[in-house]
C-alpha cells in the first residue's frame, strides 16, 4: 500500500503542482457554483425538466448508446498507431484503451492512461515505441480539436459582432477542412507502412469520426437537458467548448467543474438555462468517462489482469509475451 506523503514533505515543484491542482479546482467549482447561485427561476426549470418528453428521453437514449462507439473509435485510433509495432486485435485494443481510462482517471492530468495502455499490450518489449506512438495519436487529436475550434473560438469570442458572411465562416472553413482530411484519408491504400507519415491520414480519419461522435452527444444531451439551440449555434459553440476544455489542464478532481463551468461561458451566450448547461456538461462526463472507467474496472479478474477468450489480454501474457 502506498504511503500517503503530506504536503509538508513533498519538494518544491510537487507543491506546486497540487497547490494548482486545488487552486484550479476551487476556481472551477467556485465560478460554476457562484453562476447557479445567480440563476432564480429554478421552479420553471424543474417543472420543464418533469415535462421531459420521449424525444428528450430519447436523445438521452442515444447519447448514451454513442459512448461505446466513441470508445470504439478511440481504439481504432489506437489500433491504428500501434499495430505497425505489435500484432494487435481491436478487441484488444478496446480493452486497452478501457484500462487507459482507468490508468487516466487515477491519476493526474491523465498522466497515465498511455502507461496502462502500454502494460496491457502482449509485447511489452516494444513499450517505448509504444508510448510514442500514444503521444502521436493524443496530438492528432489536440491538433483536429484546435483546428476545428479555433475560427469558431475567434468568432464567438472576439468578433461576435460581425456580419452573416463572417459567421458563415466560422462555420465552412472547418467543415472544409473536414471533409478535406476525410477525403485525402479514404484515398489512401488500406497497406499502411510503419511509419508516422503512412498510418496519419488514417489516424486523421479516425479522429475526425471521434469528433464528430463526441459533438453529437454533446448536441443530443443539451436537448435532452431543455437547452435547444439552432444548428448554427451547436457548430459555432461546441467547437469552442471542446477547444478550451482541451487548452485547460485536467486533473480528475477538477474535470467535472472545469467541463461544467466552460460549458456555462460558452454556451450561455446562446441560452440562459444555466443550471441545465452546467448539467449536460456533466451528465455528458458522466457517460464518458466515468461509465467507461467502471466498465474498465469490471473487466479486470481477480488476478488482476484481464479476463481471457474473445481477444482479451491476461497479465501472464504480459509478463511472458
Amino acid at each position: 500500500m502506498q504511503k500517503k506523503k503530506y504536503f509538508c514533505a513533498m519538494n518544491r515543484s510537487e507543491r506546486h503542482l497540487t497547490a494548482l491542482k486545488w487552486v484550479l479546482a476551487a476556481a472551477a467549482y467556485g465560478w460554476l457554483a457562484w453562476n447557479l447561485y445567480h440563476y432564480d427561476d429554478y421552479a420553471s426549470l424543474l417543472a420543464g425538466f418533469m415535462d421531459a418528453g420521449w424525444g428528450e428521453w430519447g436523445c438521452l437514449a442515444l447519447c448514451i448508446v454513442l459512448m461505446p462507439l466513441n470508445i470504439h473509435l478511440e481504439a481504432l485510433r489506437w489500433h491504428t498507431v500501434v499495430r505497425p509495432l505489435s500484432p494487435l486485435s481491436v478487441r484488444e485494443a478496446e480493452r486497452q484503451v478501457y484500462g487507459g481510462m482507468l490508468g487516466a482517471f487515477l491519476t493526474p492530468y491523465r498522466a497515465g492512461e498511455l502507461p496502462a495502455r502500454v502494460y496491457l499490450m502482449k509485447d511489452n518489449k516494444v513499450w517505448k515505441e509504444a508510448l510514442l506512438a500514444g503521444v502521436m495519436g493524443g496530438g492528432v487529436m489536440t491538433v483536429t480539436i484546435i483546428a476545428l475550434g479555433v475560427v469558431p473560438a475567434v468568432y464567438s469570442l472576439v468578433v461576435s459582432e460581425l456580419n452573416a458572411l463572417w459567421e458563415r465562416v466560422a462555420i465552412i472553413v472547418p467543415c472544409v477542412l473536414a471533409i478535406g482530411v476525410g477525403a485525402f484519408w479514404c484515398w489512401r491504400k488500406r497497406s499502411l507502412e510503419q511509419t508516422f507519415w503512412a498510418v496519419l491520414p488514417r489516424l486523421a480519419g479516425w479522429t475526425l469520426l471521434r469528433y464528430l461522435c463526441f459533438s453529437v452527444q454533446m448536441a443530443l444531451m443539451l436537448y435532452f437537458c431543455g437547452v435547444h439551440l439552432s444548428m448554427t449555434s451547436l457548430l459555432t459553440a461546441i467547437p469552442v467548448y471542446y477547444l478550451l476544455v482541451t487548452l485547460t489542464p485536467n486533473m480528475p478532481i477538477a474535470d467535472a467543474g472545469i467541463r461544467g463551468s466552460w460549458a456555462v461561458f460558452v454556451f450561455s451566450r446562446y441560452s440562459e438555462n444555466v443550471p441545465m448547461i452546467a448539467l449536460a456538461a456533466v451528465l455528458l462526463w458522466l457517460v464518458n468517462t466515468v461509465v467507461p472507467v467502471f466498465i474498465g474496472l469490471c473487466l479486470r479478474s481477480d488476478s488482476g489482469g484481464y479476463r481471457q477468450g474473445d481477444g482479451c489480454i491476461d497479465r501472464r501474457d504480459v509478463e511472458n509475451p
